[in-house]
């Protein structure tokens, strides 16, 4: 069968599917504190049930890869979504923090399943680099609405049905989300059934990994892609206890980041069509390193105020939603018919990049945004330098017959 929706329709079919990791993520950001007091545990012990939730985002990617590669994005997805559902279920009926940080494992392997099933059909329908690009950047539109609205529905929720209810709506939706798709789609592996071997799997990793786009894009966009997480990781303790704003009102300061990240995913993929992958991922880290740069002198100057630390952190996001398409576009040229192992290869370095990053920012994190600022523009000057350095080692499409199927 083929795939018979236009591009408008196809986003709309993938857009909560690709969201899951981003509102489990949303939702609960603002409840860190109260979910701290019910479980009877740390601050430290809370950010790992984040921390660990992006690591295995990241890991899951590297099965779920190969397996929709092998069987198909569909099976792959159904599956995946198993693990999600089941996840937030526990969630919801557990007050054991050990337990809760296990659902939070299945919450992640879940949602990583159906984010790379989504991205890997977009490379299958589009040929063209730069159009597939933009659809990236579109999926990624997601991901800005839920920053956007996750927060305040997260409070709401638990100001009338408890914290936990938000895992009941993540059950539910993502049912619902998976019947309709289940429903509409098609498969567009390019060899669903193919017979691949584990020395091959492994095989077709390392040619990603050795690959010059690889190596030079996927550090920006794994940058940007932490940029984002960091501030989830610090800003809640940043607003709510140095610049003492209430739950509510950090949601809505944070919401003002998903409208940043929403127009700037929009924006990319304009920038992409007209100028390319490379120019507009070099326009994001320039944007992004003015953010952090504005952030630092910002708050040596004028110290702890919102005035100037929220309009640098809004840059920030701002360059940061160039650099996570763009990268992902510019390291996914070349890999047409291995388009899940890519992406499982982009989403493992993009994860675990974040969680160590978000981990550096918080080991180092003092009551000040100077630990946000500092190791986000030191990332950015690296990936810079190496991207001037070596650009005359990158490639757009490769022929298929270069990579082991």
């Amino acid at each position: 069968m083929t795939w018979m929706y236009s591009p408008a329709i196809t986003l709309l079919m993938m857009l909560p599917l690709v969201s899951f990791y981003s509102f489990s993520l949303d939702l609960f950001g603002p409840l860190l504190p109260i979910a701290q007091n019910a479980l009877n545990s740390s601050i430290q012990a809370m950010h790992y049930t984040n921390s660990l939730f992006m690591l295995f985002v990241g890991i899951g990617q590297l099965f779920f890869g190969p397996l929709s590669d092998r069987y198909g994005r569909l099976p792959t997805l159904y599956i995946s979504m198993l693990f999600f559902i089941i996840g937030n279920y526990v969630s919801y009926i557990t007050l054991d923090y050990s337990v809760f940080l296990f659902s939070r494992i299945l919450q992640a392997i879940g949602a990583c399943g159906s984010y790379l099933c989504c991205f890997a059909t977009i490379r299958d329908l589009f040929c063209d680099e730069n159009e597939a690009t933009a659809m990236f950047s579109y999926l990624n539109i997601a991901n800005s609405v839920s920053a956007i609205i996750a927060p305040t529905i997260g409070s709401n929720l638990a100001i009338y049905f408890g914290w936990k209810s938000i895992f009941a709506v993540l059950a539910g939706v993502s049912m619902l989300s998976l019947v309709n798709y289940a429903v509409l789609a098609t498969e567009t592996a390019p060899k669903p059934k193919q017979c691949t071997s584990l020395p091959s799997i492994l095989n077709n990793y390392y040619q990603i990994f050795i690959h010059p786009n690889y190596q030079l894009y996927t550090l920006p966009a794994a940058l940007g892609f932490g940029s984002y997480f960091s501030f989830y990781s610090i800003g809640p303790y940043l607003y709510t206890t140095e610049l003492a704003f209430d739950n509510l009102s950090y949601s809505y300061l944070y919401g003002t980041l998903g409208i940043t990240f929403f127009i700037g995913s929009y924006v990319c993929a304009q920038l992409i069509l007209r100028l390319g992958i490379y120019a507009t991922l070099m326009r994001g880290l320039a944007i992004h390193a003015f953010g952090c740069i504005y952030l630092l002198l910002g708050y040596y100057f004028f110290g702890l105020n919102i005035w100037m630390i929220h309009p640098a952190v809004i840059c920030i996001i701002a360059g940061s939603s160039l650099m996570i398409a763009a990268g992902i576009g510019g390291t996914m040229a070349p890999f047409d018919t291995i388009a899940g192992a890519a992406f499982a290869m982009i989403s493992f370095y993009k994860f675990l990049a974040a969680m160590r990053l978000s981990d550096l920012v918080m080991y180092f994190y003092d009551g000040t945004p100077k630990s946000l600022a500092i190791c986000l523009l030191a990332f950015n000057l690296v990936s810079i330098a190496l991207l001037l350095r070596y650009s005359g080692y990158l490639q757009s499409q490769r022929p298929a017959t270069d990579v082991i199927g």
